[in-house]
């Protein structure tokens, strides 16, 4: 399979990990990893899965929520909407951190909360700078070198054994192992 170009060499390896699909496979309408003008800097090897809102999304590893922002029921296509983008993050046994965005304003969850991969813990929404994109889950890994690193080493995603779209999806071509 190929890779996306600005997602490729030593500055983006792997995920330690492997990661499960953050959404159920059946409610992925497409799958895309440059389309989003977003996709730069640390979010470079994020995906971008459309989904209709209220899709629930599911931990992709076991792991505990470490940061999060929530409230905001507002996005829209200019960049400054980025202000408004509800997301979570959670950081994994081995330090890489999922971060799952653009999500409604609905988490039961708080910052200490572990969940176990698989587990339900948000649903998708429309929140944040969508850039012409529509309802979708912006899903990136990423691994930070120190508490003093705030940008964090943007990761290619190992998808666990087994993480196929089905034939009328787009394949995951660009970040996969």
């Amino acid at each position: 399979m190929g890779q996306c170009p600005n997602c490729s060499g030593p500055e983006h390896p792997w995920s330690k990990g492997e990661y499960l699909f953050p959404v159920r496979v059946e409610s992925a309408a497409f799958l895309t990893h440059h389309s989003s003008p977003g996709h730069t800097g640390r979010n470079v090897c994020a995906v971008d899965l459309k989904v209709p809102v209220g899709t629930m999304v599911r931990a992709a590893r076991e792991g505990t929520i470490t940061s999060m922002k929530m409230g905001s029921e507002r996005g829209g296509n200019r960049p400054s909407y980025n202000l408004y983008e509800n997301w979570i993050e959670i950081t994994h046994p081995d330090g890489e951190t999922t971060l799952y965005g653009h999500l409604s304003n609905f988490s039961r969850f708080k910052i200490g909360t572990h969940v176990n991969a698989g587990q339900v813990f948000a649903r998708s929404g429309a929140t944040g700078w969508l850039a012409g994109e529509g309802p979708h889950l912006h899903f990136q890994v990423t691994r930070y070198h120190g508490k003093t690193d705030a940008i964090g080493q943007s990761l290619r995603i190992r998808w666990a054994h087994g993480v196929q779209l089905p034939e009328d999806r787009e394949p995951i071509t660009e970040c996969r192992a």
